[in-house]
């Protein structure tokens, strides 16, 4: 498994876990620009839901072809319903702002967390709101990490490793097994 592979689904475990109430959690696609419009009725996703965008970073390789980004960027997008009625008169109030509390769990959930295999502490650096909608409101948050990529060395070690068994089928039968 990758490193992206495993840190979605550290990230995905960790969210599901603390932040009450959210349903969804999926690896970004565009999700926010399919939910334009007027109504929520084309909606393939269980609401409030959190899609996880890896961004990028600059990537560097230490010498022992380990591949590493200083500030990894990871671009999460909640989105959830928004209800019209959220002025002091209005009975929908509490629920109209329910996001914002949303918002703040998603935050804390993964703000400062250590818990990834192959990423140091993620910290929270910003947030955007895209508001052009008629029913959903969508938050943009935006999350950095240290992150590593061991892969080159896995593959240099598979390569090294396959040199070396042909090497051995050499020595021990005067031929290589790729010779005709």
């Amino acid at each position: 498994m990758g490193w992206r592979t495993a840190t979605f689904l550290e990230m995905q475990t960790r969210l599901l876990a603390e932040v009450p109430g959210l349903a969804t959690v999926a690896l970004y696609n565009g999700q926010g620009q399919m939910m334009k419009g007027e109504t929520n009725e084309h909606i393939p996703y269980t609401l409030p839901a959190v899609f996880i965008a890896f961004q990028g970073g600059e990537w560097y390789i230490e010498r022992d072809l380990v591949r590493y980004s200083d500030q990894y960027v990871f671009r999460l997008h909640y989105i959830d319903q928004v209800y019209q009625d959220d002025d002091n008169r209005s009975a929908n109030q509490a629920a109209a702002i329910n996001h914002l509390d949303a918002i703040d769990a998603v935050v804390n959930a993964l703000d400062q967390w250590q818990g990834l295999t192959y990423a140091g502490r993620v910290e929270f650096s910003g947030e955007l709101l895209d508001e052009d909608r008629t029913h959903i409101i969508e938050h943009q948050l935006e999350f950095y990490a240290k992150v590593c990529d061991p892969s080159l060395k896995d593959k240099d070690q598979a390569a090294t490793t396959t040199r070396q068994a042909d090497d051995t089928d050499i020595i021990r039968t005067g031929q290589s097994q790729h010779e005709g």
